[in-house]
């Protein structure tokens, strides 16, 4: 019961970090707004400006991923719509490191891969979960270690259960 319900408040909290983007955008819009209006006001334009940055920068540090993350259904014989959702939410948890990132899809690769997986592992293939990803890159490419302003299809998240029976990131990228 208690996994249930920590499974519910991690699809809350990327719920809520998705609405305080939202948030952050609309503020940002709103200071741009502003401060194109011509009226008097103590702060110079460089000060906005440089408001503004700050801005953009708390919004580029927060990543967001689709409210259906996970939710979608998949077709395995290898692992149920459970094992799923939470190795999802491994993966997503392990993206909040990728600031300056949107997450746009993330679905299984399927039971093919996840088995090529868990043999290059050397574990059960129940152990194993292969997902893709597609995601965008901000101005400055995250965190600088992604080219700025790119679209990253087929990005593979290897998401591993551990001897507690919890899922958990192992790899992810290219190959």
């Amino acid at each position: 019961m208690e996994e249930i319900i920590r499974k519910d408040l991690n699809m809350e909290d990327i719920k809520v970090k998705r609405q305080t983007v939202v948030l952050f955008t609309v503020l940002i819009v709103m200071a741009v707004c502003i401060s194109g209006c011509d009226f008097y006001s103590s702060s110079t334009d460089e000060d906005v400006i440089a408001e503004n940055e700050k801005l953009i920068e708390e919004v580029d540090k927060l990543p967001v991923v689709p409210d259906s993350a996970g939710e979608d259904p998949i077709e395995s014989d290898i692992h149920n719509q459970e094992d799923y959702r939470e190795a999802v939410a491994a993966a997503l948890e392990y993206f909040d490191n990728f600031e300056g990132c949107y997450m746009s899809e993330i679905k299984y690769a399927g039971d093919e891969e996840t088995k090529a997986e868990a043999e290059y592992q050397k574990c059960d293939s129940k152990d194993v979960i292969v997902l893709i990803s597609t995601f965008e890159t901000s101005d400055n490419g995250g965190d600088g270690s992604l080219e700025p302003n790119k679209t990253y299809s087929d990005y593979k998240w290897i998401i591993i259960r551990d001897e507690d029976g919890a899922w958990k990131h192992k790899d992810h990228g290219y190959g």
